[in-house]
This record gives structure tokens, C-alpha cells and sequence, in this order.
């Protein structure tokens, strides 16, 4: 089962398997992105790709992980 962080993916509709969906993202980079060290960093996380690739699939995923941990989240998309 795939995660982000100690949080299974199980919960959103197409969480089967996000790393087999999109290839060019690695299994590493999704976990370590789990660990919200970006948010005590006070980073931005950008999802970029092309329509049909799965970026608004994983940054949900992010942004629910973040939402358990008792973060606030803003979520847009590139047009907005």
C-alpha cells in the first residue's frame, strides 16, 4: 500500500498506487515530502506536469496528510 508519510493513501478514491502512475516521481521524494519538514521550513510544494499525470492526485494526498497533522492547506491550480 502506498503512503505519504505513516499515512496510507487509502482514503482518496485512486490511491492504488501513485509512484507506479506517475514514474518520474520517486518513492523517497513523496516520503520524505510526508514528513511536512517543508512546512517547519516554511517552503511551498509545487506539483508541475502536464494534464493526465497525477499532480493534483498527489498534492491532495500532501495536502490530507498536512490537514491530519493540524495544518492549515491552500490548494490552486496553475491558472488560478
Amino acid at each position: 500500500m502506498s503512503s505519504i508519510g505513516d499515512e496510507p493513501l487509502s482514503r482518496t478514491p485512486s490511491a492504488a498506487a501513485p509512484c507506479s502512475a506517475q514514474r518520474s516521481v520517486k518513492r523517497e521524494v513523496l516520503a520524505h515530502l510526508g514528513t511536512l519538514d517543508f512546512v517547519a521550513g516554511k517552503e511551498n510544494v509545487i506539483f508541475l506536469g502536464p494534464p493526465g499525470t497525477g499532480s493534483p492526485h498527489l498534492a491532495t494526498g500532501l495536502g490530507i496528510r498536512a490537514c491530519q497533522a493540524g495544518h492549515q492547506v491552500a490548494f490552486g491550480t496553475a491558472a488560478q
